[in-house]
């Protein structure tokens, strides 16, 4: 009798983080927190199908409100998808910088940022030094303690990945941040 009770309330609780998702993505606010108000437990639970709990799918597709509710309700930003990915990356990824300033205000921030994807070894600071027009975002990073002398599984730390980009004003940023600086141009430095 017992192993039939495990049973239903494991597909129950199944269902209910389906829900949740459904809701989280759609903006359901309301049915959000009825969910959360009935089952608290299923807040950080991974989706079998889609590998992510109910904050990663706001970051991905939900809006920015639910995100905030989900976060006020104590979601976790310490979850990794199962690709191995935090919602960091996921939201650096996704270009939606008003969720990754979000999710930068945390306390729970510098356990994550830093965070190396298992595949590739990228950090979120290398993810947004790829992207073009996201230098305010590696500003943010670096603001909130990103380490831009981190290595992904290639050597490339993320001036280089910047640089490889061609993305002058990340690398601009980079070489200022860590105290590069340029040679100076013009006759007396001149050299033959």
């Amino acid at each position: 009798m017992g192993q039939w009770r495990d049973m239903f309330n494991s597909a129950m609780m199944a269902l209910t983080v389906k829900d949740l998702h459904y809701a989280v993505s759609t903006g359901k606010n309301d049915y959000v927190l009825n969910l959360l108000t009935q089952y608290p437990d299923v807040i950080n639970r991974i989706d079998g199908g889609t590998g992510m709990n109910a904050l990663m799918m706001a970051v991905v597709e939900g809006p920015v409100g639910t995100m905030k509710l989900l976060l006020d309700k104590g979601a976790s930003i310490k979850g990794l998808s199962k690709g191995g990915l935090n919602v960091l990356h996921m939201s650096i990824i996704s270009g939606k910088k008003d969720k990754t300033a979000l999710l930068l205000q945390s306390n729970d921030i510098g356990s994550i940022i830093n965070q190396k994807d298992p595949k590739e070894g990228i950090t979120p600071l290398m993810d947004a030094a790829s992207i073009p027009e996201a230098a305010d975002v590696v500003q943010r990073l670096l603001e909130r303690g990103a380490d831009p002398a981190i290595k992904d599984h290639k050597g490339r730390t993320a001036l280089m990945i910047a640089q490889q980009k061609g993305l002058s004003d990340t690398v601009a940023l980079l070489e200022r941040w860590i105290g590069i600086e340029k040679p100076k141009r013009g006759p007396r430095n001149f050299k033959f």
